[in-house]
């Protein structure tokens, strides 16, 4: 609003503000037998901060003249001289040669405020929230309660993109909707036996509308069809970018029950109970069938340069993706709640839960052998697919509709202990262990139920904008169809899981010593650890290998440069292995469940009560998080046997504290 600071960079305000309000309404209905309740809350925010940075083509590059974007003033004090095999001289370039696709896109963008191209602008993130809840509560008699929960929210979110300038699309906008009914029934049977019976349904919906604004054909991409709608993903690289993709997720409906029954005996409160959950999870997704555009300045030296030649770096291009997963999950328990002493209790119990996988409707499973791929061997459900790719329904395909086989076979334990030191409720020890299986987001199978033939992920290194399928064999791919005798891309990216792998699993444990000094101290240590056993990672199996930079000749083709990116996919395993069948891939990211991850906290605190109601608190906390970064060893081309050199702290950086 009015009163926000400027950013001292920025060319405006932003105009944030937030507001929220609700109502909360219940009462009985029927005295002491049915109450209600419901309750309505709105949240609004909005924000545009103007302060974004891109850098865009000056009029004097659309002259020919890059002498300004290549000297040390738009450069961080480095003179860039781009490269006279392009036709550069002192920078300088006939600007006939200047791509017409980059042209056109010029057209549309912002003028620049200086010479090195400097656009600001900002990006709109407007959200609006409404949460509606309810609860009804009947009471039938002494012995018998039931409960009924409604719960609907919806999350709105507006896209960044203000209309005109193609740099704001970042983020598409997005329609969150959750809905939930929850139902229980909780019986005495008797003043020792207690049931306790659950019942839900749960839906969700995201939808991430593209925005609509031009595709590659309407700038004067030659050869291309638009799967998707009117979009186009654009990276050049440190100058600006173009992005966001079309996504609609409706999940559901997704049931789930659940029953707990309680039993005191004697010392022990025993409790036994089974859960169920079908899940149900669909996605339709754009994520490059809009076509995908990089320009990193590896052929001029200058990313906005090879933009304005129309030289990418690398292309790529899929169809739509899209996923209907499926999957049953349920487990049971038994635990005991027994005290050992007046000072000492003991929790133990097991838990049995299988690993059962998700199924998919159409039956998209795929698995990439490299034993099958040296015998020649090809799927008899698409007969014209390469060797070594075999699909769910082939003969070697021995798990039935899923990704990998389920596992049966394992038991989870649990136990903990509270222990009062001395008996005057002054010094408390508790520990506690649990084992606990690790189930993988449905999410995550949309890399194999996309593969080819479905997906078609078609990448391509140093191609010209203006036809990025020039050179392809057979020329654009896209729109494809897929029938038993359809013919399979060059060079397509394959998501790769093992057929069988062993189960993912958590084993967790605490340990927490509390002590009453006085009456007004309270001081704890609390320790507490996790590790991760046959986590996922993914490794490449088809890296593209380095073999210097002589001149050389790969299946009849000569190169003047052994190791460039204009034969990477020529220069992977497969490829060198057996270039007929080994041109039909580029990457294969396989997950395997191969590595360990760990984690350990310590907590220290102390509590001075003061007087009126008042108190101090100090605390101290120590943390540190070891494990893989998921596709690092991926992106290094690195084999399965060298995982333990990247074993470093987790993921999100270094989580010491």
């Amino acid at each position: 609003g009015d009163l926000n600071a400027r950013n001292f960079f920025a060319a405006a305000r932003d105009p944030l503000r937030r507001n929220q309000f609700g109502v909360v309404v219940g009462g009985p209905i029927k005295k002491d037998k049915i109450f209600i309740f419901g309750g309505y809350q709105r949240t609004d925010n909005i924000s545009t901060p103007p302060q974004t940075i891109a850098y865009v083509p000056t009029a004097a590059m659309l002259a020919g003249d890059f002498s300004a974007i290549a000297s040390p003033a738009c450069n961080n004090g480095r003179q860039i001289t781009l490269s006279a095999a392009q036709g550069f001289v002192n920078n300088q370039i006939n600007p006939a040669v200047l791509s017409p696709v980059a042209l056109n896109f010029q057209k549309l963008l912002p003028t620049p405020i200086n010479q090195c191209g400097e656009v600001i602008y900002g990006l709109r993130a407007n959200t609006y929230e409404n949460i509606y809840i309810g609860r009804l509560d009947y009471i039938r008699n002494e012995k018998s309660t039931f409960f009924v929960r409604p719960e609907w929210t919806n999350l709105n979110k507006t896209s960044s993109y203000n209309g005109s300038n193609p740099l704001t699309i970042q983020s598409p906008a997005s329609h969150f909707g959750d809905k939930s009914l929850a139902v229980g029934w909780i019986y005495l049977a008797s003043p020792t036996l207690v049931s306790n019976f659950h019942a839900a349904v749960t839906r969700s919906d995201v939808y991430n509308p593209d925005d609509v604004f031009k595709s590659w054909n309407q700038l004067g991409v030659q050869n291309f069809y638009p799967v998707a709608g009117p979009s186009l993903g654009l990276t050049v690289t440190a100058f600006m970018t173009v992005t966001g993709n079309v996504n609609n997720n409706p999940t559901g409906p997704n049931p789930n029950f659940a029953e707990d029954v309680s039993l005191i005996k004697g010392k022990h409160q025993m409790m036994f109970g089974g859960t169920y959950l079908h899940t149900i999870f669909n996605q339709i997704a754009n994520y490059t069938g809009k076509g995908t555009a990089t320009f990193n300045g590896s052929v001029t030296g200058l990313a906005i340069a090879d933009w304005m030649l129309g030289s990418a770096s690398s292309w790529s291009q899929a169809d739509i993706f899209d996923q209907a997963s499926r999957q049953n999950l349920w487990g049971i328990y038994a635990q005991d709640t027994w005290k050992v002493r007046p000072r000492l209790t003991v929790n133990y119990g097991l838990r049995y839960e299988p690993n059962i996988q998700a199924y998919d409707a159409f039956n998209r499973f795929d698995v990439f052998n490299p034993s099958l791929f040296a015998q020649g061997v090809h799927s008899l459900r698409f007969p014209s697919g390469p060797a070594g790719l075999i699909f769910n329904r082939d003969p070697q395909w021995n798990i039935g509709n899923a990704p990998e086989a389920a596992d049966y076979k394992h038991v989870y334990p649990r136990i903990g202990v509270a222990w009062d030191v001395f008996g005057d409720g002054k010094t408390v020890i508790r520990s506690a262990y649990g084992m606990f299986i690790v189930t993988r987001p449905l999410g995550n199978l949309i890399s194999q139920t996309n593969d080819s033939p479905w997906g078609n992920t078609v990448s391509l290194a140093n191609v010209n904008i203006n036809n990025p399928w020039a050179t392809y064999p057979g020329g654009n791919p896209f729109p494809y169809t897929v029938t038993a005798s359809t013919p399979f891309p060059l060079y397509s990216a394959i998501g790769n899981q093992l057929m069988h792998e062993p189960t993912e699993y958590m084993n967790q444990w605490n340990l927490d010593i509390e002590r009453q000094i006085g009456k007004d101290w309270l001081v704890s240590a609390s320790y507490l650890g996790n590790n991760v056993i046959h986590a996922v990672i993914s490794v490449a199996l088809n890296p593209a290998i380095y073999l210097g930079t002589a001149p050389c000749s790969i299946n009849g083709v000569n190169y003047t440069v052994y190791s460039t990116t204009t034969n990477t996919n020529q220069r992977r395993t497969l490829y060198l292995q057996n270039a007929s069948q080994g041109q039909y891939y580029s990457t294969i990211s396989q997950d395997q469940n191969i590595v360990t991850q760990s984690y350990e906290g310590l907590l220290l605190k102390a509590q001075k009560r003061l007087s009126q109601g008042t108190s101090i608190l100090a605390t101290y906390t120590w943390s540190h998080c070891i494990g893989y970064p998921y596709d690092f060893p991926q992106a290094a081309g690195a084999a399965s046997t060298y995982l333990h050199a990247y074993r470093s702290n987790c993921p999100t950086g270094d989580l010491r504290q």
